[in-house]
């Protein structure tokens, strides 16, 4: 409570100097002087407000407790292709917004930077591919065609969208084609 009536001093003081407030005024001073002590290893009259704000964002970016979350299994139970969408190129970008939606909402942004947070990204965006079959042609071209695609989301993303294509156009043909046939009680397909 004494931090709050000495911010709303400052405020009601006449002139700007009382409209910009210390950072150090506005913390608990309790908490403050164990900073200042056990982390900073300063007096509490030397911390500058820069100080404070550098380690106010530290904390904010940082993993709660210094643990780190599954990621992978959080993200794939979020991550899902929406598979109702009859738009192949739709389904596909929309799927890899939700993967980001996912990363920013919770606030996983830092395990996807620089090289390997690349590779990371691209590798949650491949296991998390629906429908399975897909999946297993979008890993078998990436271990043996398209290695780019491991940690290059632009690549990745051609990719899957040349295999859902490929696999709709497929299906399509298959739909058009499967009424000419007719099957024997033995499962034998015949009409060719």
């Amino acid at each position: 409570m004494h931090e709050y009536e000495e911010a709303i001093r400052n405020r009601a003081k006449g002139g700007t100097d009382g409209k910009v407030v210390p950072i150090k005024t506005t913390f608990d001073e309790g908490l403050l002087r164990m900073w200042c002590r056990l982390r900073w290893r300063l007096s509490i009259d030397d911390v500058a407000d820069e100080l404070i704000l550098t380690e106010i964002d530290k904390i904010i970016s940082s993993v709660k407790n210094n643990s780190v979350p599954d990621v992978d299994h959080e993200t794939r139970e979020m991550l899902r292709m929406d598979l109702s969408e009859s738009d192949v190129s739709e389904r596909v970008i929309q799927y890899f917004k939700l993967c980001h939606d996912i990363i920013h909402d919770h606030g996983r942004q830092q395990f996807f930077t620089g090289k390997d947070g690349r590779q990371q990204l691209c590798r949650v965006l491949i296991v998390s591919l629906e429908p399975h079959f897909l999946q297993e042609e979008v890993v078998g071209t990436v271990r043996f065609q398209a290695r780019n695609a491991k940690s290059d989301e632009v690549a990745l993303h051609d990719l899957v969208l040349e295999k859902a294509l490929d696999q709709e156009k497929s299906a399509l043909l298959v739909w058009v084609i499967f009424p000419t046939f007719t099957r024997t009680r033995a499962g034998v397909r015949t009409g060719w």
